[in-house]
């Protein structure tokens, strides 16, 4: 199994709007539904402009696959957009 962990961080009061972006276009829902995707959860923290994002998957080759998805590509269009770093998250 492979496991990835990411901190979004992101600029002021853009966190809700970015939430509702990603569930309004279903790209959690459509990563879920990929071969391969034992799970793929956002984490939204109460006190901070951050979210942690935790997806595991059956292996390297599932992972591999998901990077090339077009609701990827949308997500990563969406990061920029928002300005958002991403973190390897020590968890």
């Amino acid at each position: 199994m492979k496991t990835v962990k990411l901190i979004y961080k992101m600029q002021p009061g853009t966190k809700e709007k970015f939430l509702d972006d990603i569930y309004g276009r279903y790209i959690p829902e459509k990563t879920r539904n990929e071969k391969g995707c034992i799970s793929y959860d956002f984490y939204s923290s109460c006190d901070r402009d951050e979210i942690l994002l935790i997806e595991k998957w059956e292996n390297d080759e599932a992972l591999e696959k998901h990077i090339e998805m077009p609701h990827l590509k949308e997500l990563r269009k969406l990061k920029d957009e928002y300005k958002i770093e991403t973190v390897p998250a020590e968890i």
